[in-house]
């Protein structure tokens, strides 16, 4: 169990047993492998299940769910209701993150030394 996790256990009338998991040492950053499989798996399809998209991402789901709102959060997806079943797609501002993803996993495998500008910084 890591030191910087803390559980809270609450416990209803009926018995049911929730946990929740707070990181106390940093809020959620997302890691550029997953990323990059994420938006590999856009690319190919404007329209994704989450379970399509959760596969794609080849975490756990508690992690894939942090992604997800992460996405959502910072309006990179959006969620639409076809026929009673949600699909996921990318909006215009994901789009160009995406971009930005792949082109530097693109320069990273072939080997070049992609410049990051300073402005970024």
């Amino acid at each position: 169990m890591k030191p910087y996790l803390v559980y809270l256990i609450i416990f209803y009338n009926v018995g049911t047993l929730i946990t929740e998991c707070y990181d106390l040492k940093r809020s959620f950053v997302p890691r550029l492998e997953v990323l990059c499989r994420l938006a590999d798996a856009f690319w190919d399809n404007n329209l994704l299940k989450k379970t399509h998209i959760h596969f794609a991402s080849r975490v756990n789901w508690i992690s894939f769910d942090r992604y997800v709102k992460w996405l959502r959060e910072r309006n990179y997806i959006e969620c639409i209701t076809i026929d009673n079943v949600e699909l996921y797609k990318l909006t215009q501002e994901g789009r160009e993150m995406f971009s930005v993803v792949l082109n530097f996993k693109e320069m990273v495998n072939n080997g070049g030394s992609p410049i990051i500008p300073s402005e970024i910084f």
